[in-house]
C-alpha cells in the first residue's frame, strides 16, 4: 500500500497520453483495461549529476592560475589622459 502523502510515479504511456495512472507493476490497470503496452516506469537510479566544477573545466583552469579576466587587446587600461581636455559641469547646470 502506498504512502497517503505520495502519488504513484506514472507509467511512461499514461504520463505520454497524461491520464492518471495507479502505478500498478508490472502494467498498470489504466495501460491493461485499454489493452495497451505499458511502457515500464522511469528509472529514478538512472539519474546522473555533474558537479558545476565538472562542468566547466576551462573556467575552473583560469580560477586555479589566479587569471579571470583581461582587457581586450586593444584597451589601454594604463593610457595616460591629458586633464586639461576634460570638462567639468556642475549639477545645477545638469538639470
Amino acid at each position: 500500500m502506498m504512502p497517503r502523502n505520495s502519488r504513484p510515479n506514472p507509467c511512461l504511456t499514461c504520463r505520454k497520453r497524461k491520464v492518471k495512472c495507479d502505478g500498478g507493476k508490472p502494467t498498470c490497470d489504466r495501460c491493461r483495461k485499454a489493452y495497451m503496452i505499458c511502457d515500464g516506469y522511469k528509472n529514478s537510479k538512472a539519474l546522473i549529476f555533474i558537479s558545476q566544477n565538472d562542468r566547466f573545466p576551462v573556467q575552473q583552469q583560469r580560477r586555479s592560475s589566479g587569471y579571470i579576466n583581461s582587457p581586450s587587446p586593444s584597451l589601454d587600461l594604463h593610457a595616460s589622459t591629458d586633464v586639461s581636455s576634460l570638462q567639468y559641469q556642475s549639477i545645477e547646470e545638469l538639470d
